[in-house]
């Protein structure tokens, strides 16, 4: 228990750095964590795969998340504002 609450939390921790490398970010978007999950939608250095791939969730405070992401390409930020939750779209 204590080992996966050690990576969690050290999950988190690079979710938020701001030098954390778009690969590392990708990794950490396959778990199965929303608040990770969210603050690695709001991380500036995000690909655009893993941007894509964020605006997909089946978590609207994932996408929400996404939407207030100052490097999200304006295809992206106009899917969101389509989006069917209305925390999503008015982000």
């Amino acid at each position: 228990a204590c080992t996966e609450e050690l990576l969690k939390n050290f999950s988190c921790m690079l979710s938020v750095h701001s030098r954390t490398p778009p690969a590392v970010l990708s990794w950490l978007s396959a778990l199965d964590d929303i608040a990770i999950l969210e603050r690695l939608a709001e991380h500036p250095n995000l690909s655009l795969a893993t941007m894509e791939a964020l605006s997909s969730s089946e978590h609207s405070q994932v996408r929400a998340a996404l939407a207030e992401n100052e490097s999200l390409p304006f295809e992206l930020l106009f899917k969101l504002a389509m989006d069917e939750h209305p925390d999503v779209r008015y982000r």
